[in-house]
């Protein structure tokens, strides 16, 4: 059965799932097919109890050498408990965990729905032709929903790069591998940037912080997933990863150690001027003056109510800045239950009928 199974929508509903899956998951090849910031995936196969199969990633931890093993299980099952109850259409989900993968095979694993269109990445690249300006715009509302989401838990992310945003069936953004990074790896420096493998490419995301702190957990990580936030949004206008002007990381690490970002393509229509300065702040060097997750979201909202006022009836059929002043809380209940589109054309008249809509509103 091929990845569009149509029970995938199914199996993200965690709660009637064991917590162990180890029983019910069959590898489709014996060695990893990718290898991400924190491990290696596997593709396997979910056996339901009905007998249909979907295809789920399970992923496998690595860990440094001299790490404390049972400390590390700890955390890894403190943080398994967090990333279950996480419910949000724009982060993936963890289905539970299983064994037998990876460097430890007798440490959990995680297991999550299989993304049949890959990383950001490898999707603008392969779609780089014929990917439109709405659909462009589409991936920024989804990764700026999902942050905007985490933020509000609390749980930052701390490692937002083209590779920790997948592509489901449906062509929607969703964030994974977040609150990762403060356990399973070292902290941070120049050196661990720009040479471990584990991390390649993450230097062009990379806020400048991280490069000048002794100790990463002492960082304001939610601005953290700022800085990276702007260069996920240079990538996915442009179509190419942050900083693809230069190609050695450790140039990058200069440019950004002189208080240079990422640089405008001269000419390039993909950027208006607006998008740009927004991308600035976000990439502002001092971590206090960027926006928040909140702000981000309400930028990227507006300009696509901004792109589509003139297609709507403003007095029938509000933007979603309309809704959110009637209800400044309405778009903590639109996210992670009905996607952003669903309640673009949302008619006011049904607020007097049917009050239920707001709701704890205030």
């Amino acid at each position: 059965m091929d990845g569009h199974n149509p029970r995938l929508g199914d199996i993200e509903d965690t709660r009637d799932l064991p917590d162990d899956l180890t029983p019910f998951i069959t590898r489709t090849t014996m060695n990893p097919i990718s290898g991400g910031a924190f491990g290696d995936v596997w593709k396997c196969n979910y056996h339901a109890a009905d007998g249909i199969s979907t295809f789920v990633a399970v992923k496998a931890f690595r860990f440094p050498e001299d790490c404390d093993l049972q400390r590390m299980k700890r955390q890894i099952r403190r943080e398994i408990g967090i990333l279950k109850i996480l419910r949000h259409n724009n982060i993936v989900p963890l289905l539970g965990t299983a064994k037998g993968f990876g460097q430890l095979p007798e440490m959990d694993c995680l297991v999550s729905p299989w993304m049949q269109n890959g990383t950001l990445r490898t999707y603008l690249e392969s779609r780089h032709n014929n990917l439109t300006v709405p659909e462009r715009s589409r991936l920024l509302e989804d990764v700026s929903a999902g942050l905007c989401y985490l933020h509000s838990i609390p749980v930052m992310h701390g490692n937002i790069t083209g590779e920790n945003i997948l592509i489901d069936n449906g062509g929607n953004a969703r964030l994974i591998d977040f609150g990762l990074s403060s356990f399973i790896q070292p902290p941070l420096s120049q050196f661990h940037l720009a040479t471990t493998s584990t991390r390649h490419g993450a230097i062009r995301y990379a806020a400048p912080e991280l490069l000048t702190s002794d100790d990463f957990r002492d960082l304001p990580s939610e601005k953290v997933d700022i800085y990276s936030f702007g260069c996920v949004m240079l990538q996915i206008l442009l179509g190419r990863p942050p900083w693809s002007e230069i190609q050695s990381e450790y140039h990058i690490i200069f440019s950004i150690s002189r208080g240079r970002g990422p640089q405008r393509p001269n000419g390039d229509p993909s950027i208006i001027d607006s998008d740009w300065d927004f991308i600035q702040k976000c990439l502002g060097h001092k971590p206090e003056l960027r926006p928040s997750a909140d702000e981000v979201f309400d930028f990227v909202i507006h300009r696509l109510s901004s792109s589509r006022s003139s297609e709507q009836a403003v007095e029938l059929h509000p933007t979603t800045d309309k809704i959110f002043q009637i209800c400044p809380r309405f778009r903590i209940l639109v996210m992670g239950k009905v996607r952003i589109e669903s309640v673009r054309c949302f008619d006011v008249s049904l607020l007097n009928s049917n009050p239920w809509y707001l709701d704890g509103c205030w």
